[in-house]
């Protein structure tokens, strides 16, 4: 679903749609709950983006209808913490909190560290957007994986900066760059709050 978000921001709206479309398609033709689950929560979240409300309403309600019968905390985690994401982008800054705080609990059961660090950091990641910028760092500080965490702390950054506060912003940048891989930071994030972050960014990776 990231590609229709992206190909939505760049005005490509007839792809954008036709690849949601495809996923509605693929949602209701699935019969895996799993599966099924992890394309509407996607669904949702590129909805919401594209300013769909009641689509995106619709396929996050499906979806975390779903959650509460899956019993793969992998799975059900990263339905969670994307749920959280989805909320936060249509403005529901109480329902994501409290999805968000569902999958930062459920995240503690996963074993598998890639897929806890994924659930924390998108967590972290909800909870900025939600305007809990104190304890999005803190969830993002607690992901193990460091280009994981150096992901959710920059986005804890563009949201700190979008919210005004441009001193904290620049401090959990400072942070993500210093722990993670540049080359995997996300960076619209970065560019949202330093510029010459992104220059410096791209004069490393393209040597």
């Amino acid at each position: 679903m990231d590609l229709a978000s992206a190909l939505g921001g760049a005005g490509e709206h007839d792809r954008a749609e036709r690849i949601v479309a495809d996923a509605e398609q693929l949602a209701r033709d699935l019969t895996d709950r799993n599966d099924q689950a992890w394309v509407l929560t996607g669904l949702a979240g590129a909805l919401a983006q594209a300013g769909e409300r009641t689509r995106a309403e619709q396929a996050a309600a499906e979806a975390e209808y779903l959650a509460t019968s899956l019993t793969d905390p992998n799975y059900r985690g990263w339905v969670l913490a994307g749920l959280a994401r989805a909320f936060a982008w249509l403005g529901d800054f109480a329902r994501a909190e409290q999805i968000a705080t569902d999958a930062e609990r459920l995240a503690h059961r996963i074993t598998e560290l890639e897929y806890q660090a994924q659930v924390l950091a998108n967590v972290a990641v909800a909870l900025a957007q939600a305007g809990k910028h104190a304890r999005a760092e803190e969830v993002a500080r607690a992901v193990t994986s460091p280009d994981h965490r150096a992901q959710a702390l920059a986005n804890v950054a563009a949201a700190v900066a979008e919210a005004g506060d441009r001193t904290s912003a620049a401090r959990l940048l400072g942070t993500a760059l210093s722990v993670g891989d540049w080359a995997r930071l996300p960076l619209p994030a970065v560019a949202n709050v330093s510029p010459d972050a992104i220059r410096a960014i791209t004069n490393a990776t393209v040597r």
